[in-house]
């Protein structure tokens, strides 16, 4: 995890906590007062990464959901994201398969998609 960790710190800010590591990002969606941040640990089969419920809680503060279900169904199948209790979880591909980084920025270039899916 350390190799993976180190090319993360060339990129975001990196916190450990709760068992895994907190990335935090620039990434400020219209109206937010902060930046987004993504939850990564280590599983069986590479890492996962979740965004801890912020997406879902960005769409509650700016727009129904519920409105959008549909879609938002739709991408997270398209991406194999699933979305459990309002928190979007990904899977991130072992340092081994040299797709691990290609995934994390999948994975938060879908939340984007997601925040913004008023405009889509």
């Amino acid at each position: 995890m350390n190799a993976f960790l180190d090319k993360l710190s060339n990129v975001f800010s990196l916190r450990e906590c709760d068992g895994g590591v907190m990335i935090s990002t620039p990434i400020m969606y219209q109206g937010a007062d902060h930046g987004f941040s993504f939850f990564v640990e280590k599983s069986r089969n590479g890492f996962s990464i979740n965004d801890r419920g912020q997406t879902i809680e960005y769409l509650r503060e700016n727009l129904d959901p519920g409105r959008y279900e549909d879609r938002i169904t739709t991408i997270c199948e398209r991406f194999e994201i699933t979305l459990e209790d309002g928190v979007f979880y990904g899977r991130l591909a072992s340092l081994e398969s040299g797709q691990t980084m290609r995934n994390l920025f999948k994975f938060i270039g879908v939340m984007n998609m997601i925040a913004n899916i008023d405009t889509f």
